[in-house]
């Protein structure tokens, strides 16, 4: 479904703040297509690649032949004892945390190039949505996401 013209400057100026702000110049002048859905099923959550390609040192071509680790991969790799990277950990923990007590808003942007999807901003919160549902064995789902489509 497109986004009416209110929700889509809502997200940009969101976005300005964000590492992926590069995208809001395309979505600004049409280059992009903002779209809006809902993920439904925790396996597809899981098998999405995200923006990690290096956790702590640890290297996603390196160890999965793959140039981004998808969001089911994260955790595991965030608790691996050679990984170093205990701030994404924490923050990924944080949102749980925040996913329980039911405080937790989540804006997901993904990037589709007409060939992938790969979760742009929002991956730690997607992490620890998966991560939660998956504890308590919850495939069906309703996780509300932003998908940014080159024209």
């Amino acid at each position: 479904m497109t986004c009416g013209i209110q929700e889509k400057q809502n997200l940009i100026r969101y976005l300005e703040n964000t590492p992926i702000s590069g995208l809001v110049n395309g979505l600004r002048s049409g280059v992009f297509v903002l779209k809006k859905g809902n993920i439904i099923s925790l396996e597809y959550l899981g098998s999405l690649k995200t923006e990690y390609g290096d956790l702590g040192g640890i290297i996603s071509r390196e160890i999965i032949k793959r140039s981004k680790f998808l969001v089911s991969e994260v955790m595991a790799i965030l608790k691996r004892p050679d990984c170093s990277d205990e701030k994404s950990l924490d923050s990924i923990e944080f949102f749980i945390k925040k996913n329980e007590a039911e405080e937790c808003e989540y804006i997901i942007s993904i990037f589709h190039d007409k060939t992938d999807y790969i979760i742009k901003d929002g991956n730690k919160r997607a992490v620890a949505f998966y991560e939660k549902r998956k504890a308590i064995n919850k495939d069906n789902i309703t996780f509300p996401i932003y998908i940014i489509e080159s024209g």
